[in-house]
């Protein structure tokens, strides 16, 4: 194969790592690739300039793979379109008469507005919010041939340390992004769904090499638990008092069992073969 990453940031260049040592050849695309592995051939370009993008993926128009991994820089309106909606669609554009064969958008499970209960890939998702810039993401890749959306829930692994931090500083519930996501302290507790990013980089090697794939995949561990409990076993590792959130936990629950009967096993199947070596990082640096 010759893959086209756009995005090649954290989980691209472990997805494009996993694939240069397959034997393939791996176009790394970002604003500045400089530091990517020389393994993989650098492509400047930005998802918010057509010209860039047509100028730097001129000469690649025989790429047969299509990894579209970019994320957004921010929370507004304007920086989802771009990143989700516009970006794709100026990425294909620009790639003009290639033949793709696999097209792959890694979505997010951000499209499901669910309050609580179990969510697959038949779901009804969302058409508002920032829903609807993924959605049409999803939709513009679903139409290329072996187009696949795989919505991933939340990334977590190696340089990842914000949970391990506020459990160990007892902050969670107070500063930051999980601030926002567990609530207060003495907050109400919620359930997590996670993947560690190594698995989603294999998950997606996975997914490209299948004969006969699926239009969308959830990407999610087997170990989709409220966060108190998480919490308990980076606090024990951490040797601190672990935090308080008042359950019963509430939140939806995602579940990867359309991935797992195409064959798909896990490496980290649940935070705890996950957070250990996270932990260690995270002390290491203090």
């Amino acid at each position: 194969m010759k893959v086209l990453i756009a995005g090649c940031g954290w989980l691209g260049t472990a997805l494009a790592e996993r694939l240069v040592a397959r034997g393939h050849e791996v176009l790394g695309l970002r604003r500045d690739p400089s530091k990517l592995p020389s393994s993989i051939v650098r492509v400047a370009a930005d998802l918010s300039d057509p010209w860039s993008l047509r100028s730097a993926l001129a000469p690649h128009h025989d790429v047969d793979t299509l990894v579209y991994a970019a994320g957004s820089n921010g929370r507004d309106d304007a920086s989802y379109a771009l990143a989700y909606d516009d970006g794709p669609a100026r990425v294909i554009e620009a790639l003009g008469d290639a033949t793709l064969t696999r097209a792959l958008f890694t979505s997010s499970t951000a499209v499901y507005d669910v309050d609580d209960g179990e969510v697959d890939e038949t779901t009804p998702t969302s058409e508002t919010g920032h829903a609807r810039f993924l959605r049409a993401g999803e939709e513009r890749f679903r139409a290329l041939r072996g187009g696949i959306a795989f919505r991933l829930s939340g990334l977590y692994g190696p340089e990842r340390t914000r949970l391990v931090q506020s459990v160990h500083e007892g902050t969670l519930g107070r500063d930051g992004r999980t601030a926002n996501q567990a609530g207060a302290p003495g907050g109400r507790d919620r359930f997590t769904n996670r993947i560690h990013r190594d698995d989603a980089a294999r998950a997606i090697e996975h997914l490209l090499a299948l004969d006969a794939p699926q239009s969308i995949y959830v990407g999610v561990d087997e170990g989709v638990v409220p966060l108190s409990e998480v919490a308990a076993f980076l606090a024990e590792r951490l040797g601190v008092t672990p935090p308080t959130l008042a359950g019963p936990a509430r939140g939806k629950r995602c579940t990867s069992g359309l991935l797992r009967q195409s064959g798909f096993t896990f490496a980290y199947p649940t935070y705890r073969e996950g957070y250990p070596a996270i932990v260690d990082e995270y002390l290491s640096s203090r």
